[in-house]
């Protein structure tokens, strides 16, 4: 009876005791909560970097698709697409992210479409973490769709990006995140409109924290690498 009631205890224990001796020499943690998609294609391949540089820091991220309320959620950084204001938190502005619309050319040929009428009767990727994308991107043309709502939806803008890779429809991303596809010719832009961005990403901290070197050090390289 025992042995059952500690068991649970005991395995928390054990899972804290590995997750500390995965620090190492680290002197501090630097936890940093990021959406998905930016973190995956814009800042992991860019934080090897950081690292490098500052071994004594160690790394922790964590990921979501609605921005982080820094002090609930005990996180030091939160990097997030908005309009630059979390209470209690100083915002850095990093970049825009206008919005493009890409799919395979398996999909649809490139000069394929003549109108928006007609892109609106292809199959359209949805994004839950953005649901207004494609009626933003029709209403800044002047168009009215009858209904831009329906189609496949995928959490992530990673997800409609591969979704648009296998073919699946078209979809309407930030362009920062098809660049590299767009290049490889793996995807096309069928109606080359690319929408202004109406809002940003943004690197933020705890007003209270951000004096503190682990945070600056992090800021100050985060927008400088924005900015190369």
């Amino acid at each position: 009876m025992y042995l059952s009631e500690v068991r649970q205890i005991l395995n928390q224990v054990d899972i804290a005791s590995r997750y500390v001796m995965g620090y190492g020499k680290a002197e501090e943690t630097l936890s940093i909560a990021v959406q998905p998609t930016f973190g995956s294609m814009w800042l992991i391949p860019r934080l090897g970097e950081f690292i490098r540089e500052n071994p004594d820091i160690q790394v922790v991220t964590r990921s979501d698709a609605r921005p982080f309320d820094l002090m609930q959620a005990r996180i030091d950084i939160s990097l997030f697409y908005g309009n630059g204001l979390l209470p209690g938190a100083d915002c850095h502005r990093l970049f825009e992210a206008p919005v493009a619309v890409v799919c395979s050319p398996s999909y649809l040929p490139a000069g394929a479409l003549s109108s928006l009428q007609q892109m609106e009767q292809h199959t359209l990727i949805q994004c839950s973490s953005r649901p207004e994308i494609w009626r933003d991107w029709f209403a800044h043309q002047g168009w009215e769709p009858m209904d831009c709502y329906q189609g496949p939806r995928f959490d992530t803008f990673n997800m409609c990006l591969t979704a648009a890779l296998e073919g699946i429809g078209v979809a309407a991303i930030p362009a920062m995140f098809a660049e590299p596809a767009l290049r490889d010719g793996q995807l096309i832009q069928p109606w080359h409109f690319v929408q202004a961005s109406e809002s940003a990403y943004y690197v933020a901290c705890a007003s209270h924290c951000a004096n503190l070197p682990k945070v600056r050090t992090f800021v100050d390289w985060v927008c400088a690498k924005a900015g190369a």
